[in-house]
């Protein structure tokens, strides 16, 4: 059976990035082939941020005083609007100049900026907590997607990580979409959702757990580091992340969310000796050749 990467990836991924809003194009057909996605658009070679926040839960950035880590007012500059226009044009100047003043303390007692963004169907506020510099903000989307470095591909598998315990804030939901966009059009980063281990999710679009199951996979492939990863592994990994996932939605919606497919993932996950040859033969022949990530 051919490969169903392109078409599968790009429908369960935009189920992601459409919950969000934005401007990115979707395929014109959802139905599953096993070749390339029908009619897909060339993806631009850098992506700009989306996402908006709230002053109780802002975007996360960093100012640095200034200095090279500074990423508040490019990700300001590079706001893409829901049409896919960038009405600052990445100028870091006009992102400075799109502050309107704060607006008192978030959540974690920063100070919030207030941002305004002219977009054609009307202002875009965009609320920014600058003062969350390391590893843990969200990603530079002037990044090179195709050339990620190690460090890039390292934050990007973290925020994955950090993403499954926290399935409904603002942050996390805007996380998956940036990192979404990412999986979905970088060339170095190489994924294949196989059919056999699909089935062992709901196919709910809210909690979305075949999206997270390729979020989860994009960050094991970066784990595993790479360019022909091992399918058993990389997979057991990927169903571990979306375990995490799952927990974390019963935490916070209780025993209405739950769900006896992932009941009995959970279950099997248990048995660390025998859960690697129960992911082998769900994967049957999928996965052997299309699984990894190309060196920085």
């Amino acid at each position: 059976m051919p490969p169903m990467r392109r078409l599968t990836l790009g429908s369960s991924l935009l189920l992601l990035l459409n919950a969000c809003g934005g401007g990115t194009p979707t395929p014109h057909s959802s139905a599953y082939h096993g070749g390339a996605m029908d009619s897909e658009p060339a993806p631009p070679k850098t992506q700009a941020p989306l996402g908006r926040g709230s002053q109780d839960d802002p975007v996360q950035l960093c100012h640095m005083n200034g200095g090279p880590g500074r990423t508040d007012y490019s990700y300001v500059a590079n706001y893409l609007c829901q049409d896919g226009s960038k009405p600052l044009r990445g100028a870091e100047q006009a992102g400075a100049d799109a502050r309107v003043g704060n607006v008192g303390a978030g959540p974690d007692g920063h100070i919030v900026d207030l941002y305004r963004v002219p977009c054609p169907n009307g202002v875009v506020d965009l609320y920014v907590d600058a003062y969350h510099c390391g590893p843990h903000v969200d990603v530079n989307r002037g990044m090179d997607i195709d050339h990620l470095s190690a460090e890039e591909l390292a934050t990007l598998a973290d925020m994955v990580r950090g993403a499954h315990e926290d399935p409904s804030s603002v942050k996390a939901t805007q996380r998956r979409k940036a990192i979404a966009e990412v999986f979905l059009q970088s060339k170095q980063i190489h994924l294949e959702l196989c059919p056999g281990i699909a089935e062992l999710l709901p196919t709910t679009a809210d909690p979305n757990y075949l999206g997270e199951l390729l979020l989860s996979m994009g960050a094991s492939v970066i784990e595993d580091g790479r360019p022909a990863a091992d399918p058993v592994s990389v997979y057991v990994d990927t169903l571990a992340g979306v375990l995490v996932f799952y927990s974390a939605v019963l935490a916070e919606a209780g025993e209405s969310a739950r769900e006896p497919l992932l009941d009995s993932l959970l279950e099997k996950a248990k048995d660390r000796e025998g859960f690697p040859q129960f992911v082998r033969g769900a994967l049957g022949d999928c996965g052997n050749k299309s699984l990894g990530v190309d060196p920085p």
